[in-house]
């Protein structure tokens, strides 16, 4: 086995005598000074364990974005803590020189809860479209780790809700003087008109209540179809004594329902 102890030549008139162990090389050691007639002075110095601690600290990024990925709002960063803690364990040897022995990182087991209003509305508002809370990417709520961690809240966009009606054009019935009693009608349709109802929401930023808002209809209004009945004025004639009558035969519309009505002149 070698010998633990072995001797190197320092200034004049002093040698050190190193011990070292298979655990901590120079963690010991002699100082032997010889003094005048072969007189030594032995000193047993032995170097005490250091410990050095670094905390590492951590904070939450929290995100706001649609489902598309555009950022909604401003992040928000939560307040550094600690998240865990290195030991180092260290002894100074014989000559000032740091010898680490050990190292250790240790969890602080901080928690972290961005779960509450304050960092997750379940509503966001904006001036001209509204979103609700979805789903999130991450955890809310958990232990701190060294550096940033994100968590982002994901908000589904609520669609604005537009309802249309048609609204079909009025008929209306008139004589057509140039085509006779019983021929085809002739219609001439007119525009169909609308009613157009849009409704808006917003969201309740604590509770995520949708809350819908209508509007005032917009209405264009419809046009008019035009049904030409055949009421060309019929003429006969009769005898009356020696006479030969004119017979003129004229006929009314109803404007309502194309009925004809007819007047003898």
């Amino acid at each position: 086995m070698r010998n633990p102890f072995y001797v190197a030549e320092g200034i004049e008139g002093l040698k050190d005598v190193q011990y070292n162990d298979m655990y901590s090389v120079n963690r010991a050691y002699k100082v032997i000074n010889e003094g005048p007639g072969f007189r030594s002075v032995i000193s047993n110095i032995y170097n005490e364990e250091l410990k050095e601690e670094t905390a590492e600290k951590g904070h939450i990024k929290v995100k706001y974005v649609d489902e598309a990925g555009v950022e909604l709002l401003g992040s928000k960063v939560t307040d550094e803590k600690d998240a865990s803690v290195v030991i180092k364990k260290y002894y100074l040897d014989k000559d000032g020189a740091r010898r680490d022995v050990s190292s250790d990182k240790l969890t602080k087991n901080t928690p972290y809860d961005v779960s509450g209003f304050e960092y997750k509305p379940l509503g966001i508002n904006k001036s001209d479209v509204s979103y609700v809370f979805s789903r999130l990417d991450g955890k809310d709520q958990g232990v701190l780790e060294p550096g940033e961690k994100t968590v982002t809240f994901i908000y589904k966009k609520v669609e604005p809700k537009v309802v249309t009606e048609v609204i079909e054009p009025t008929v209306t019935y008139t004589g057509d003087k140039t085509k006779v009693v019983g021929s085809e009608n002739v219609t001439e349709a007119g525009t169909k008109g609308s009613k157009v109802t849009t409704t808006t929401y917003t969201v309740n930023e604590k509770t995520g209540e949708v809350i819908p808002h209508v509007g005032e209809p917009v209405i264009t209004k419809a046009g008019t179809t035009v049904v030409k009945v055949g009421a060309q004025d019929k003429v006969t004639y009769k005898k009356q004594g020696n006479d030969v009558i004119k017979v003129t035969t004229s006929y009314e519309v109803d404007s309502k329902t194309g009925k004809l009505t007819e007047k003898n002149n």
